[in-house]
């Protein structure tokens, strides 16, 4: 049995909860994503507790006593440095599972989250992350494929290829556009130290 139990968290804070290790690349995964709702609303200021509380967290419980997340941080209000669990359901793991047990775990959640969440805009970001961060057999698993190509999410969304390879294009030219300062800045650097030299 994959949980054997909800810990009660009422009325008191857990210290030292951390993402566990294993589950840290899906946990980044989803959080540099581009999501359908902009979580900075101010229309969420009375509701995000609510919303954040609202799907049970997994964790492990190592012999340090320090709570290791490893599921149910999918949600854009989930705040890791967070103490006070106390409106969560908290389920608890078994300590015997392996990191790759864990990992599995983790980027099952949160793939099958990012599917009903992820913003159209944001497809070109979800492959590149995908592909750099999700074990290549469990993307073989989940999408029949190991390699996540821009024909492939555009069969899984239903979004043009056109439109994922123009979105491609727009984040290489934003890249470049963000690497113009750096260099301008080596020039001068270069500039700088050849004048002293003449010097």
């Amino acid at each position: 049995m994959l949980f054997n139990g909800i810990i009660k968290l009422k009325h008191k804070k857990v210290m030292g909860t951390k993402i566990h290790d294993a589950a840290k690349p899906a946990y980044e995964f989803y959080h540099k994503q581009r999501h359908l709702f902009d979580k900075s609303s101010h229309l969420f200021i009375e509701s995000r507790e609510i919303i954040s509380a609202s799907q049970p967290i997994c964790v492990i419980e190592p012999e340090d006593g320090d709570f290791r997340i490893i599921s149910g941080f999918a949600n854009v209000f989930f705040d890791c440095c967070r103490e006070d669990y106390s409106k969560f359901n908290v389920l608890r793991s078994p300590k015997s599972l392996t990191d790759d047990e864990v990992s599995t775990i983790a980027w099952k959640h949160v793939i099958s989250t990012s599917l009903n969440s992820i913003s159209q805009h944001g497809l070109h970001k979800w492959q590149t992350l995908i592909k750099k961060s999700c074990p290549a057999d469990l993307r073989k698993q989940i999408f029949g494929a190991s390699q996540i190509s821009q024909s492939l999410v555009a069969e899984l969304t239903g979004f043009s290829r056109g439109g994922i390879a123009k979105q491609f294009n727009s984040e290489k030219v934003k890249q470049k556009d963000n690497n113009l300062p750096d260099i301008a800045h080596e020039l001068a650097a270069a500039l700088r130290h050849r004048n002293q030299e003449e010097l």
